[in-house]
């Protein structure tokens, strides 16, 4: 059990007080978390930190086939994350350390009976019943479920034991926030994520009464500024894309050579293939031979419809209420508005063996004489493709604004990261993703951003995108998970007890093993184990998943 500390006894009544609910303690966000404890300590802040002791009912770090928590890893987390307090303490840093959990016996009931009274597993049906206070409490459990399944509209009674596990870890969050806020006299509140069942009720909590609240996540670009966006999570794209342009609002470069290092950071994603090192911006190279175009037609005008991964946004009402349909009708609906067009459908890599029922919706497309699927491992290069359409569109896709670049006509279908840089058409509706397509195939391009802007805006953007987020002071790191907190002291890695690592990766290696010979099909993986098969494989076993 953690200790509870008597916060007001550790602490002046006059110094302000940030609560920070952590991450989970496996992934490598604990290392920006300490920094940024570190840095509020420095700056005479009171800090109340929020962290697991391994009681919730699912986790998106560690679960089992039945979705419950493994144990071990549990052991394993908390080890981490005490080596990371253990870090602030040798510093002389006075931290409360509290369970993100506090339920009373009456609320723990209360949850068992909203859950036992769900006898139908009908979206309108359960927001009902669970959605408290009208927090969105279902919908961080579905986007939870939707992310954990990679199926972007599961069907909710043939998933119903993994939505109620969700269901009770964002019920539970939410009477663990509102206890914990009502104890506690808190300036500033910050949260991981902001989207996970067991954050989400935090943040909407500290919403509703009138808190400051930022909500952190891993970078963006590089591993080192990590996110940090006010009042609401990285996923309400038009917030964030804001927050974005205030970025290159407040730089004190140039505009020229704001324009110059936006231009750069495209020619190395672009040219140089620098995306395929992007841990969070998604790449189109896996499988792909520079310069093959596939069915092209030059007599045709060509529209290139980058396909995104529905289940990333399905659940985050800020994005879904900007998009007039999904994606399949807004194929439907390019098709019905053009007379002659080819549209080329270029189905997102990352989609290969996921989402089934969307993927295989997007597949019957193909039966119509203009649309070309392209699959998501196919050998088609997308830079290719986006450097020869007459037309690119997008649901906000990082290619949207790297075909702007390249200084192409493009339509962006609802909110994205670059709403707020006028390099693309943007359309909410259906009339005018009508008009903006038929007026395009004549060859008629007013309602768009002229060719100068395009380039001009996309490299703003990239500025703002790379430059985004919050420098860290005390944490180097050039890989994922790696990294060293640095101090006065010297540097630090933060790790769990060896002992522990050792014995879960023993009992891992088996299944480990089988899973990596299984993924060696994949051409684009055999390649890149070949190319350096004991780094990846020391690598791949050294990790904890």
């Amino acid at each position: 059990m953690i200790d509870s500390v008597n916060i007001d006894a550790n602490y002046p009544k006059q110094k302000k007080t940030i609560l920070i609910n952590s991450s989970y303690g496996l992934w490598p966000i604990l290392e920006y978390e300490l920094d940024l404890v570190r840095r509020k300590l420095e700056d005479g802040y009171r800090v109340v930190f929020l962290t697991c002791e391994g009681d919730v009912p699912s986790c998106e770090a560690n679960k089992d086939s039945n979705g419950r928590p493994i144990k071990r890893r549990c052991l394993e987390c908390k080890s981490r994350v005490k080596s990371g307090l253990d870090w602030l303490q040798s510093e002389n840093n006075q931290i409360s350390v509290i369970s993100h959990k506090k339920l009373s016996w009456e609320q723990q009931e209360q949850i068992n009976s909203i859950l036992d009274s769900l006898v139908k597993f009908d979206k309108e049906y359960i927001r009902t019943i669970v959605n408290i206070d009208n927090c969105d409490i279902f919908e961080s459990a579905l986007s939870a479920l939707i992310t954990e399944l990679k199926i972007s509209k599961p069907c909710l009674s043939k998933y119903s034991k993994e939505l109620k596990l969700h269901l009770r870890v964002a019920i539970e969050s939410y009477f663990s926030a509102k206890n914990i806020l009502k104890s506690l006299v808190v300036d500033e509140v910050y949260i991981y994520n902001g989207r996970f069942p067991k954050y989400r009720p935090l943040l909407r909590v500290t919403n509703k009464i009138g808190t400051t609240v930022k909500v952190y996540e891993y970078p963006y670009v590089g591993y080192e500024n990590y996110i940090m966006i006010d009042g609401t999570y990285p996923h309400d794209f038009g917030n964030t894309s804001e927050q974005i342009q205030e970025v290159v609002l407040s730089s004190q470069l140039s505009e020229e050579k704001i324009i110059s290092e936006g231009r750069n950071w495209f020619t190395d994603r672009i040219i140089n293939k620098a995306q395929l090192d992007e841990p969070m911006v998604p790449s189109y190279n896996f499988w792909q031979k520079t310069g093959e175009i596939g069915e092209w037609k030059e007599n045709l005008y060509n529209i290139v419809f980058f396909i995104s991964s529905e289940h990333e946004d399905q659940a985050i009402e800020e994005v879904r209420s900007t998009q007039p349909y999904g994606q399949i009708e807004a194929i439907k609906t390019i098709l019905s508005a053009t007379r002659k067009a080819l549209i080329h459908v270029r189905i997102h890599p990352n989609l290969q063996d996921r989402d089934p029922l969307f993927l295989s919706q997007i597949i019957e497309l193909d039966i119509e004489e203009r649309i070309i699927v392209i699959n998501a491992n196919s050998s088609v290069d997308s830079y290719e493709l986006m450097s020869n359409a007459d037309l690119v569109i997008s649901f906000g896709s990082t290619t949207g604004i790297e075909a702007a670049f390249l200084s192409k006509p493009v339509i962006t279908i609802g909110a994205s990261l670059y709403n707020a840089f006028p390099a693309t058409a943007v359309t909410y509706s259906h009339s005018k993703l009508l008009e903006l397509v038929t007026n395009a195939e004549m060859h008629n391009y007013s309602k768009f951003p002229s060719i100068e802007r395009r380039n001009i805006e996309a490299c703003k953007f990239a500025y703002g995108f790379s430059n985004f987020g919050e420098q860290p002071k005390y944490l180097t790191r050039q890989s994922f998970a790696g990294g060293v907190m640095i101090s006065s002291k010297g540097s630090c890695k933060i790790q769990s007890k060896l002992y522990i690592i050792i014995f879960n990766r023993l009992i891992d290696l088996p299944f480990r093993l089988i899973n990596g010979l299984m993924s060696l099909a994949d051409p684009y993986k055999r390649e890149r184990f070949f190319s350096n098969p004991v780094g990846l494989l020391i690598k791949k076993l050294s990790q904890h998943e």
